[in-house]
């Protein structure tokens, strides 16, 4: 048999399923399946020392005592320009107030409150309903502020506006 443990970097960031965080033991030879959990305001980034690893599932077979990691990070800004080099934001007026002309403006999954007043010469996108860490919408962006456009022009998607 061989022992094998686990362990969470950072610790807050989430879990892994089974919990070896004790230690298991394995016969020679199993195949052992573990699924990494994020919790809230975390994303699951990586496997550590994992034979074999599909986003956060890891299969392990035991030919020798193993430690494995499932690293986490905290998720990104609420609202960032999407670029080569994203840049993060608090909230929409402050991504809209320094995007560039043509540029794209993200936003996370979440409800924004404030205001956005559109006064610029230019044309922007905002797409909303982004996951932690920006990888794919996985629903919508709720705005209750109020928008005023007076110029310029604004493309959005996967929002929803109002209570």
């Amino acid at each position: 048999q061989y022992q094998l443990t686990t362990a969470v970097n950072p610790p807050a960031g989430g879990s892994i399923s089974p919990d070896c965080s004790a230690g298991c033991l394995y016969d020679s030879g199993t195949a052992v399946v573990l699924t990494a959990a994020e919790n809230a305001g975390y994303f699951f980034d990586n496997w550590t020392n994992c034979d074999s690893a599909s986003n956060n599932i890891c299969t392990e077979i035991m030919d020798a005592d193993d430690t494995l990691t499932a690293g986490f990070q905290v998720c990104y800004g609420p609202v960032r320009i999407a670029g080569p080099s994203p840049v993060y934001y608090a909230d929409l007026q402050a991504a809209y107030d320094a995007v560039s002309d043509g540029g794209t403006i993200q936003a996370r999954e979440e409800v924004f409150g404030a205001d956005l007043d559109v006064n610029r010469p230019v044309s922007v996108t905002i797409e909303g309903g982004y996951d932690c860490n920006y990888s794919s919408v996985t629903g919508s962006t709720t705005f209750n502020g109020t928008m005023s456009i007076i110029n310029g022009s604004v493309t959005i998607g996967d929002f929803i506006f109002g209570n």
